[in-house]
């Protein structure tokens, strides 16, 4: 039996939650809800889902304080001052040098498409300068033939430096929910599931065939999205972890006799 597939958006994070819902607002939108069976189902989405999205550009808004900026400013010179050093490399007198930065750059470039990483989102290009580290330093011969280690390690720490300024201001609205934005979303939530329960319902009385394309496009949205919030979530309890190990480190030396 044709089925929809669990959504985890409960436990989203407030941006990721709004682009999830948008892209199914749009699909479900574009595939008719009147000849789906679930036009009163999804007016009464698209109202809460008008409310979420007010909250959401408050908040929005709200967050973007001088201390993130300056952060996310100073990572942005890091990633161009590597990008310029390998690109410079490739010109090199040395063939050898020139070599491995031709290897470099094509690795670095496929970082920059379709979008370059300094005008993605803030979470975005946190998630794709760890990539490009973690893929640039799986090429040791090459960073050591060009010398660009220093870069990759400065780059590293501005970027660590600004998801640790990012991880506080999550913590800090978690312990302060935005009681209207935390109303809108459980809303909007009961609102997305009366929905999908009311097309499943008409599979069963209807047959899957009018609702097979819709159906299907729907879950390919969820398994995206799932899989996002996975790596999230995989990306923010490895961080608690790297910060406990190294507060342990820290007392550690803290209690060696002198």
């Amino acid at each position: 039996m044709l089925k929809i597939n669990v959504l985890h958006s409960r436990s989203f994070p407030n941006d990721l939650h709004m682009q999830c819902i948008t892209e199914i607002k749009n699909l479900t939108q574009n595939n008719n809800p009147a000849t789906l069976g679930i036009a009163n189902q999804y007016d009464d989405f698209v109202i809460w889902y008008d409310r979420e999205n007010t909250a959401f550009e408050f908040i929005r808004r709200s967050e973007i304080t001088e201390e993130k900026e300056k952060a996310d400013h100073e990572r942005d010179l890091a990633y161009t001052g590597l990008f310029d050093y390998v690109k410079s490399a490739v010109n090199h007198y040395d063939s050898a040098v020139a070599t491995a930065a031709r290897r470099l750059m094509t690795l670095i470039e496929t970082f920059n498409h379709p979008e370059r990483i300094t005008k993605l989102s803030y979470d975005a290009e946190t998630a794709s300068i760890h990539s490009l580290i973690s893929n640039l330093q799986a090429q040791p011969a090459d960073v050591a033939q060009i010398n660009l280690q220093g870069w990759i390690m400065a780059l590293d720490a501005k970027n660590q430096a600004f998801e640790a300024l990012a991880l506080q201001y999550i913590e800090t609205v978690v312990g302060k929910p935005d009681y209207n934005m935390l109303q809108s979303r459980r809303g909007l939530e009961k609102a997305m599931r009366t929905m999908f329960h009311c097309i499943e319902a008409l599979i069963v009385m209807n047959g899957e065939t009018a609702y097979t394309t819709y159906v299907n496009a729907l879950n390919a949205v969820i398994k995206h999205y799932n899989d996002v919030y996975a790596i999230h979530l995989g990306r923010y309890e490895a961080n608690k972890d790297k910060q406990h190990t190294a507060e342990e480190k820290n007392r550690d030396n803290e209690q060696l006799p002198v």
